[in-house]
């Protein structure tokens, strides 16, 4: 077994060791607590002594870990290699302690974290220690994909508000990934802690390398890429500070600063990064030219011919300027709008109501956080701005008040043939404000404003909500919304929201109560709403037991919920009862059954459903997933509706045979019955879907695409090749085809034969899109 280096005594669980003018020990809490409480020592001579050493630990009045990195004047080479003169100076953290499987005991791995910055730059480096180097989980991927694997991630709370945290992670291949974190994460679902909105991207610097007992890596993370609170020369900066590693082959996460189950929330249990002064003050400007080039072919649906269109250039600026270091402007021209990432498939057929597809764009991602608002409806669901000629926003905390305001003019309602069409060539204006006063850990007072004006007609929303922690466990929060829409044709109307929710998550108990009152003549342009004329009430609770042995932790859970329409008409009702239990070895079991009335077309329908889930994720190289449904549904349809069967399932398997590569690949099915007519399908919907990537070097990636829909006749084939140099300079080069069985296509396609035997070719696929795309974008930082 490799040995590891050690400094001159071990320590115990939950302690820091500060290397530099001397090897200094303090101690760290053996367990969090959210009151003050007194110091174990303060010796006089011990505070200079850590002073004179520039690294440091310690407790501060409410028992968190503290460390205050040293100010080094030499940065470190980002090389993954920890043989610079920095790290020998820097703090030196040594012991984490586990979060899963376990609750607190020190972690099974040994692990090195070191820390220091200069005025531009926290450096971070690491060490990950195995006993058993086989168990390593390393993969090559693109940024942002290495969820599955062993990780270090580094969580930053600037204004040590609680409110939200920078995440920024690497593996073993120094491959980078950042999120945002909001308020409210709990324990992390599979991976033991939470990784929040990976969507979210910034320019820092990763390397790693692996070694005989693990791996190495170096984080230099610009404060350009950070939002942080200004203070003046030589005062000291106090952030929110969590390291974290995870460890796949055990199912086990770790934590520097210790969190209790006992406790709700993520953020309230972060230790501190104190000491930190003279950061940059230079006002961060980023320039993102990008250029596209598009040559996209379709089918003339009317003659049975492809057209192959025109090359399409495109060129557009988007243009970041940091106000000051917490307040970002954002503004764009000519936009680029192109979604790499497709649409993740859904089944489309005898759904009652409208699908969510979530943002994918890069602009609109920008601080996307700061616009969510929890609540039975999207606020802001950005999808809604279509063909944006240019946009800005404005983002970023002043004092406790977080502020966001964004801009749109939006093309898309006058793409329209009719040249008379009253909208031929107009564009509406999109205003989205938002506002968030930060009271306390978890708990806020905030105010919405959207509009959306085209023509005569209108689309306005204002809001209110609020979120109250109460205690380590419990928290309520409050939300009201008024709309006014005024359509095109001078038909006005208003609708309004009102939502309440009480809610308690503890180490085995957890419940909420929550009732909203949603108005039939609510609407809104800006955002999402999947129904309206509402008065829903529902209650849901679950008990955990941690027998922490080869079953981690097992529990039953419950919903139930009634709904009434507006005039007092029972629409749903709701009971459901599951059961959850996790396994050692990263592997999990679900199954809960469902007993619900829904109404549709004047009738009461009553169903009863039932559906069982599994997962296991034991080897580096293979992952499954198997969801089975099957129950009673509705045929929504308007004129006849009628009970049915329904089954299916959702199975996916993750290849990763070697690092480079990895295939996931998902199938989607749905079967539905009529009991009248026998055992015959009214359809069966397969989807089959593969996505494969293959990483050629750190920068060069190779991505294919492949899904077929039965239902439709459709094959979609995507190739994508990806030069990614950073967060932002990227090129791209793809091609896109698509096919359809000709039956299943609109139009007269039933008559085409063939010129040569003339035979139909009715059953033969027909291409009906096809593309190829170019997009390089460079980014530029000053």
């Amino acid at each position: 077994m490799p040995l590891r280096p050690r400094g001159p005594r071990q320590l115990a669980p939950g302690r820091i060791r500060c290397a530099g003018i001397t090897d200094c020990i303090g101690p760290v809490r053996p367990e969090l607590h959210t009151r003050p409480r007194r110091p174990r020592f303060s010796p006089a001579w011990l505070v200079l002594l850590l002073a004179a050493a520039g690294g440091s630990a310690a407790q501060d009045d409410t028992g968190r870990p503290v460390v205050r990195p040293p100010r080094v004047a030499d940065p470190p080479v980002i090389d993954g290699r920890l043989d610079d003169p920095v790290w020998r100076g820097a703090a030196h953290i040594t012991e984490l302690v586990q979060r899963r499987p376990l609750d607190g005991p020190p972690a099974s791995e040994a692990s090195d974290v070191y820390v220091a910055y200069d005025s531009d730059h926290l450096y971070v480096g690491l060490h990950a220690h195995y006993t058993d180097p086989g168990m390593m989980r390393a993969n090559r991927r693109d940024r942002d994909q290495t969820v599955e694997d062993d990780l270090f991630l580094i969580y930053f709370d600037p204004f040590l508000d609680q409110q939200r945290a920078y995440v920024f992670t690497v593996n073993g291949y120094g491959v980078q990934g950042d999120a945002i974190l909001r308020a409210g994460a709990l324990g992390g679902g599979r991976f033991g802690v939470p990784r929040g909105d990976a969507s979210w991207d910034v320019l820092f610097d990763t390397a790693a390398r692996l070694v005989a007992d693990g791996f190495v890596a170096e984080m230099a993370i610009p404060f350009k890429s950070l939002r942080y609170p200004r203070r003046e020369a030589g005062s000291e900066h106090r952030w929110g500070l969590q390291i974290a590693r995870t460890i796949g082959g055990k199912d086990e996460a770790d934590v520097w600063s210790r969190t209790s189950r006992d406790i709700a929330g993520f953020l309230p249990q972060m230790g501190l990064l104190d000491g930190m002064t003279d950061l940059s003050r230079s006002h961060n400007l980023e320039l993102l030219p990008t250029v596209t080039a598009t040559r996209f072919g379709a089918l003339d649906r009317g003659t049975g011919r492809f057209d192959e269109g025109d090359l399409s250039p495109e060129a557009g600026v988007n243009v970041k300027y940091g106000v000051t270091s917490n307040l970002t402007a954002d503004v764009t021209f000519n936009p680029d709008f192109s979604q790499i990432e497709s649409d993740l498939p859904q089944i489309e057929i005898n759904q009652r109501f409208a699908l969510f597809y979530p943002e994918l764009r890069p602009f609109f991602l920008e601080g996307a956080e700061i616009f969510n608002i929890r609540a039975p409806i999207t606020a802001v669901h950005t999808r809604t701005i279509v063909d944006p000629a240019y946009g800005a926003k404005l983002t970023g905390k002043v004092g406790r008040t977080t502020l966001g305001l964004l801009y749109a003019n939006d093309a898309e309602p006058g793409n329209v043939d009719d040249r008379t069409d009253p909208a031929f060539g107009q564009a509406a204006h999109t205003f989205v404000g938002r506002a968030r006063y930060d009271l306390y850990a978890e708990s806020h007072v905030g105010a919405v404003l959207t509009d959306r004006e085209l023509l005569d007609g209108h689309s306005r929303l204002a809001g209110i909500d609020s979120n109250f922690r109460l205690g380590d466990t419990h928290a309520v929060a409050f939300r009201a919304m008024a709309t006014d829409h005024r359509d095109r044709g001078g038909v006005e109307t208003t609708g309004h929201l009102l939502d309440a929710r009480f809610s308690k998550s503890g180490r085995n108990l957890r419940y909420a109560v929550s009732s909203y009152s949603l108005s039939p003549e609510f609407r809104t342009d800006v955002g999402f709403v999947r129904r309206t004329d509402q008065r829903y009430t529902s209650a849901t609770g679950g008990y955990r037991w941690w027998p922490e042995h080869w079953l981690r932790n097992w529990g039953p859970e419950f919903v139930y919920g009634r709904n009434h329409d507006f005039a007092g008409v029972l629409q749903d009702e709701i009971a459901d009862a599951g059961i959850n239990l996790a396994l050692a070895r990263n592997m999990f079991v679900a199954s809960n059954v469902r007993r619900e009335l829904e109404r549709f077309g004047g009738i009461d329908f009553h169903k009863t459903r039932a559906r069982v889930f599994g997962r296991v994720d034991t080897s580096r190289r293979i992952g499954v997933s198997l969801e089975y449904r099957r129950g009673e549904q509705i045929r929504f349809d308007e004129e006849s509706p009628y009970l049915g069967r329904e089954q299916g399932i959702t199975a996916r398997l993750d290849l990763r045979p070697v690092p480079r590569l990895r295939s996931a690949i998902n199938v989607t099915t749905n079967r539905f019955t009529d009991p009248r007519r026998g055992s015959g399908a009214v359809f069966d919907v397969r989807i089959y879907r593969a996505l494969t990537t293959y990483q050629l070097s750190n920068r060069l990636l190779f991505r294919n695409i492949s899904e077929y829909n039965t239902l439709r006749g459709k094959l979609d084939l995507n190739f994508l090749l990806t030069y990614r140099v950073n967060a932002g300079t990227v090129f791209y080069a793809g091609y896109d085809d698509h096919y359809q069985q000709a039956d299943r296509i609109d139009g007269d396609l039933l008559d085409w034969h063939d010129v040569g035997t003339g035979r139909s070719t009715w059953n033969w696929r027909q291409r009906t899109n096809r593309a190829v795309f170019l997009k390089f974008q460079y980014l530029f930082r000053y």
